[in-house]
């Protein structure tokens, strides 16, 4: 007869309730590593090849009989462990007497029969790894059992082994559950589903060979796109092979994938790409070689297994009919100009509150005052009604864009260095043009925003930005209040300066201690009362010549935008970044077109979240 193991490990026993009527079980039973196994002594065994019926019975001390059977369940495998869960319907005496010791606190055991059907001894001091861990055990050495057959699970009096887990349903091998209410059955047949899948793709990924790969991501516990990233390299290593009609070359991706990528490589750079498209598409571009826009056709041809045109005009046609050579470049302009336009600094969008519309119609916002405050219910329980009305700021979005075009001439000549610079240039105008109408409205101060009669404006030659000048705007905007004079709890997040006065605002919010100058100070603080009160912003556009309103000494002390917000910034259905698109040039022209558009606005919001100093 085969070989047969018993594994101790520990199992979990739920009573049953009135809404549960048959007790539920769960069972880790091997974690992975080494057991000792009586007549076997230290064991392992490799859970890619245990084979696992549908259903396992659940037997009392390996009774193999009817009196033995105490239930049945379900096993998986999960993250490198042996998990089993099922139920205990109490028709037998022993099912009944074990279901009566786990009301009373008693702590079973499980031992877990195994066929063995193919095995080696692991020498002494020698590694292996498997389950996902490395194993070695000097003592002797170890049986590894590569194939079996899992045949029973029993519920015994055996203690727990110190490797595995007794209460699967709050955690298992140390990983918490994200949600307690989960039904633990329920995630360890998840659990298990999740490693079949990747099991599967990574058996699909390495089908055209590659077992040494296959090995190692099983084992190691890869994920898919991880082991096809494998086999993309391995096969780069035996050069590259552009004659293939199907997805060999590219190793599933989409041949317009691989091509947006080669673009976008010579264009951007590694690691732009690879943020863009994934390093999977990215290597497949690479193998490509592209190194100029008529490249990107003879590429587009390969991969397609058409013949490459052998003229500049015939791969000019080409490019523009069969190909979509705007198309190939659009996508990749577009992914550069996100990638720039992400990492530009922005003062606009870090000062302002994030909205949103749907539309280029007049939208409504609304603030936060008093009506609408928490009031206590009376006895009546009548609730008392706000209101909106006297609380709102209007937006609306335009529009705002720019058009390129490529003759001929540069797409002959281009070895796409000038082309790489026109989604850069058209991510900084998008980026300046927003900055440039935010400070335009800032600077305007539409509507007396900013003024006294809103306790939000300081001037004077005492309001300078310094000690003095920070301290009195600190004091306007805790000090503020709304139309029923209910303060609003302001806190100062920003201080927005001009150029001029980005180091004095540096060194009153980052200096430790101040000291006193001039014959009116008394003392010398020995501490920066000021310091961390707000982080120092710092916009060229406070004091450029070409904006009205400009000045070199006014200041601001604002609130967080997320609380109480000064200034708005509006995006068309929440798209904060702008777009790019190519295509043919007009029938009259010879070449193509590349422009770029945004859809913002940008508003006043709320008075209180700010206080001006005109520094002067």
């Amino acid at each position: 007869m085969p070989d047969m193991l018993h594994l101790t490990a520990a199992a979990t026993i739920e009573p049953a309730t009135e809404t549960k009527k048959i007790p539920t079980v769960e069972i880790f039973a091997y974690s992975g590593g080494l057991m000792t196994v009586p007549n076997y002594g230290r064991v392992a065994i490799d859970l890619t090849g245990l084979q696992i019926p549908e259903q396992v019975p659940f037997l009392a001390d390996h009774e193999a009989n009817l009196r033995g059977v105490v239930g049945q369940g379900e096993a998986h495998i999960a993250s490198g462990t042996l998990l089993a869960s099922g139920t205990l319907p109490p028709t037998t005496e022993a099912a009944r007497q074990i279901v009566e010791m786990s009301k009373s606190g008693f702590k079973f055991g499980a031992s877990v029969g195994v066929q063995i059907e193919k095995r080696e001894f692991i020498a002494s001091g020698q590694s292996v790894t498997v389950n996902g861990q490395t194993i070695t055990y000097a003592d002797g050495g170890f049986t590894l059992v590569r194939a079996g057959r899992l045949r029973e699970i029993s519920i015994t009096a055996l203690a727990a082994d110190g490797d595995t887990s007794v209460s699967i349903a709050a955690s298992l091998k140390g990983k918490t559950m994200a949600n307690e209410n989960i039904n633990p059955v329920q995630q360890l047949r998840e659990e298990a589903a999740t490693e079949s899948r990747r099991i599967s793709g990574i058996l699909k990924a390495t089908a055209d060979g590659n077992l040494d790969i296959q090995a190692q991501a099983i084992a190691e516990g890869w994920d898919v796109p991880s082991t096809e990233l494998a086999v993309l390299k391995a096969e780069l290593s035996k050069g590259p092979n552009f004659h293939v009609r199907h997805s060999a070359n590219t190793l599933g991706c989409k041949p317009d994938e691989v091509l947006r990528a080669a673009a976008c490589l010579h264009l951007a750079g590694d690691a732009v790409t690879e943020r863009a498209y994934g390093e999977k598409i990215t290597e497949s571009g690479r193998r490509l070689g592209v190194r100029s826009v008529l490249g990107l056709v003879e590429a587009s041809a390969r991969l397609a297994g058409d013949v490459v045109p052998h003229t500049t005009h015939d791969l000019l046609k080409a490019g523009f009919s069969t190909y979509s050579l705007p198309g190939i470049l659009g996508d990749s302009a577009n992914k550069i100009l996100l990638d720039v336009y992400r990492q530009l600094p922005s003062v606009a969008k870090q000062v302002s509150k994030k909205l949103s519309t749907s539309d280029f119609k007049t939208a409504t916002g609304y603030r936060l005052d008093s009506t609408l405050t928490f009031e206590a219910v009376p006895n009546t329980g009548e609730i008392s009604h706000g209101t909106l009305g006297q609380s709102s700021y209007t937006f609306k979005l335009g529009t705002y864009a720019k058009m390129l075009q490529i003759s001929r001439q540069d797409i002959i000549n281009d070895d796409l260095g000038a082309f790489a610079q026109l989604p850069t240039l058209l991510a900084r105008g998008a980026a300046l043009a927003l900055e440039s109408t935010w400070a335009t409205l800032l600077l305007s101060n539409p509507s007396s925003f900013f003024h006294t009669d809103n306790a939000n404006y300081l001037s004077g030659a005492g309001n300078v930005l310094a000690a003095t000048g920070l301290t009195n705007a600190l004091t306007l905007l805790r000090q503020q209040v709304d139309a029923a004079g209910v303060p609003v709890m302001v806190t100062p997040k920003y201080l927005l300066v001009p150029p001029e006065l980005e180091v004095t605002a540096r060194e009153l919010m980052n200096s430790a201690v101040t000291i006193a100058t001039g014959t009116t100070d008394l003392v010398i603080p020995a501490a920066n009362g000021l310091q961390g009160l707000a982080e120092p912003v710092v916009s060229p556009f406070l004091s450029a010549a070409a904006y009205p309103g400009y000045s070199a000494t006014a200041w601001y002390l604002l609130a967080d935008p997320n609380d109480c917000p000064t200034m708005g910034v509006a995006y068309l259905d929440n798209k904060e970044m702008p777009t790019i698109e190519t295509g043919n040039a007009d029938f009259n022209v010879l070449g193509m077109q590349i422009r770029g558009y945004h859809d913002f606005a940008v508003c006043m919001v709320d008075h209180h979240g700010g206080v001006m100093s005109a520094g002067a």
